[in-house]
């Protein structure tokens, strides 16, 4: 026996695009808590920064005091041999690169919105229900919302 809706449309494939947006739906909003549990732990894990316990506050020397610290002239600052020794002992005074994002995964982020997780399963609702049309109208107003962000954060 199959089971139709009034209009005579068969329901298994309504059920079916029902199961899979749902299933979507909380597959992408599992990746998406899964991501901000992950940034969470790495902002946790910041490095703290190296001062040992005997290191003074630099903030509350005076200035002289904090040159006798550094055994440095206010003048003529650190000698050759004092400041090779820093780097050696420190490492260069520079900052490290942090690594471009890829294109794709730019892109691929303009999707990771709740709303418009909502809008594709719309956009298959209405698809699976007949209306291509509106379907097809949502996926493009989706898409050329993903792509004025991906412009917008490229050229940020």
């Amino acid at each position: 026996m199959l089971i139709t809706l009034s209009s005579g449309i068969p329901l298994w494939p309504l059920l079916i695009a029902l199961f899979f947006v749902f299933a979507g739906t909380a597959v992408l909003l599992c990746l998406q808590l899964t991501a901000s549990l992950y940034q969470r732990r790495l902002r946790a894990r910041a490095p703290e920064p190296c001062r040992s316990p005997q290191e003074p506050l630099w903030h509350t020397l005076s200035v002289e005091q904090a040159l006798a610290q550094l055994d440095a002239a206010c003048a003529a600052g650190l000698s050759q041999q004092e400041a090779a020794r820093r780097i050696r002992n420190h490492g260069p005074n520079e900052l490290t690169k942090a690594r471009p994002r890829p294109i794709w995964h730019m892109f691929l982020v303009q999707f990771k919105s709740f709303l418009i997780i909502v809008l594709f399963a719309a956009a298959i609702l209405a698809a699976a229900i007949g209306n291509l049309v509106d379907g097809a109208v949502i996926l493009i107003v989706v898409l050329i919302n993903a792509v004025l962000g991906f412009s917008q954060e490229f050229q940020a």
